[in-house]
């Protein structure tokens, strides 16, 4: 994983530093993440998170556009005791990723369209209940392979905000009983994420 990053992140660095010569215009932004996780036995959207985002997009022509990445995304799940009901259950899974996310753009400005794919690493993990921390078994895995599309508005050649809704494509963590290709065996992210950016050009 770690070669991983390292090679995306000389990408993104070959992209600032050559994106005049090459017509690669780098890219920022930053947002907010509502997350739930799959198999959890918790339905919604109810835990908030960050993402910030630095990438390179190359144009292949006048309606496609193509855009990499490095990112780093809070996600997880949350239920909030409702002391109101006599519920004071509380649980919560917290965690962190550096992805390296890659996606394909239709423009039809001011919108596009796009669809893509990321590979994560995963660099904390935590999950809780009303009694404190829970020791993880099984673990967390490492990595997270996951698939996402959405939607972006251009206010200008610059500014920029987007929506996007992902899903992990396996499993973040298995059930004790292991992994299964054929059903639903283990614990799946699941988020929303809106954010706001800009084009770093001259």
């Amino acid at each position: 994983m770690i070669r991983i990053l390292t090679t995306a992140t000389l990408l993104l660095l070959t992209g600032v530093i050559f994106g005049q010569k090459y017509r690669f215009t780098p890219e920022f932004s930053f947002g907010l993440v509502a997350a739930q996780v799959d198999g959890d036995a918790i339905g919604g959207y109810d835990k908030p998170g960050l993402a910030i985002s630095y990438g390179v997009n190359k144009l292949l022509d006048r309606k496609w556009n193509f855009n990499f990445a490095l990112q780093f995304a809070q996600k997880g799940s949350l239920k909030r005791p409702n002391t109101q009901q006599g519920d004071y259950t509380k649980y919560g899974i917290n965690t962190m990723y550096i992805e390296s996310p890659f996606r394909i753009e239709y423009l039809a400005k001011p919108l596009s369209i796009f669809i893509g794919s990321s590979i994560g690493g995963l660099i904390y993990a935590r999950e809780y209940d009303q009694n404190g921390t829970i020791d993880g078994n099984p673990e967390f895995n490492r990595i997270e392979l996951a698939g996402f599309m959405g939607i972006k508005y251009f206010f200008n050649r610059k500014l920029f905000v987007e929506l996007s809704a992902g899903n992990s494509l396996l499993p973040i963590r298995n059930f004790r009983d292991g992994p299964s290709w054929f059903r639903n065996n283990g614990q799946y992210n699941r988020w929303l994420l809106s954010k706001i950016g800009f084009n770093i050009r001259r």
